[in-house]
């Protein structure tokens, strides 16, 4: 058994780079007969509708992997950051524009291995999903950037989400995933989230930031005098620094440096 859920769990793995949560809650649940079925039939989304406690998952992944390692970033963030903090147990995050619990997150990997923090992300309910399953993080359905009210374009495809109109129009002319809502919701500086919610004491270990065109203007609402990330990964699709969705000038200008380049983000190091 333990074999057969490795198989298919790696070649999950190796096809999309991250693992998807219904294939967590399928995998945890079935007995032989049905991992037998799952690999034969690829095509099986009957997942379970109970959702797996962070728990059962982290024993479960690492006995079934012996320890080995499993990235649930688009394009393998957590693992560089993880790569720079062998040291570090006990961490604190702050993810912006969160998206999902564990699909997509730079910060997953980090929860289940103690770390705690606070994710933020600005759809109506989608914090119930976050509460359920990383109930340790502070969980906000807070939209971030400069003050003022703005439109955001909710997608059926989650990852699409965005404040910029211009990607949003993009989005709908190439159909690449169809438009659900456009909400007119309130945008509040990161260093106000943070002054409220950032519990005493306490130091930013790794900020994560992914806003689909927003996250230069989330970056400069920081109070960088009193908030320094040890590090930051922000999306980053281009690395001309002229860009101006490329926040490398921001960041230097605050005293980081690049030290790693995913596909998707760029990840920087305070000097």
């Amino acid at each position: 058994m333990k074999e057969l859920i490795k198989k298919y769990l790696w070649k999950k793995i190796q096809s999309n780079n991250v693992m998807e949560w219904g294939d967590v809650q399928r995998l945890l649940s079935m007995d032989k007969t049905d991992i037998k079925e799952i690999i034969n039939n690829s095509a099986d989304r009957n997942y379970i509708s109970e959702t797996m406690k962070w728990v059962k998952i982290l024993e479960k992944v690492r006995e079934q992997h012996s320890g080995a390692a499993i990235s649930f970033s688009q394009s393998g963030e957590d693992m560089v950051i993880r790569s720079l903090n062998r040291w570090k147990k006990e961490g604190f995050f702050v993810d912006i524009g969160a998206h999902h619990p564990i699909r997509f997150s730079n910060t997953f990997y980090f929860y289940l291995e103690g770390w705690t923090g606070i994710n933020v992300d600005p759809i109506p309910g989608i914090m119930d999903l976050f509460n359920e399953i990383r109930p340790r993080d502070i969980n906000l359905e807070i939209a971030v950037g400069k003050e003022g009210v703005s439109e955001f374009y909710q997608f059926e495809e989650g990852a699409y989400n965005t404040f910029d109109k211009k990607i949003a129009e993009n989005m709908t002319l190439n159909r690449i995933s169809p438009l659900v809502k456009v909400h007119q919701l309130k945008k509040i500086p990161l260093d106000l989230i943070l002054e409220k919610y950032l519990p005493a004491g306490k130091t930013i270990d790794l900020l994560t930031v992914d806003a689909e065109g927003l996250d230069v203007e989330i970056l400069e609402t920081n109070n960088w005098k009193k908030f320094r990330p040890h590090y930051i990964c922000a999306e980053c699709h281009t690395t001309d620094e002229s860009r101006p969705m490329n926040p490398r000038n921001i960041l230097e200008q605050n005293g980081y440096s690049l030290i790693a380049q995913t596909q998707f983000s760029s990840i920087y190091q305070i000097n």
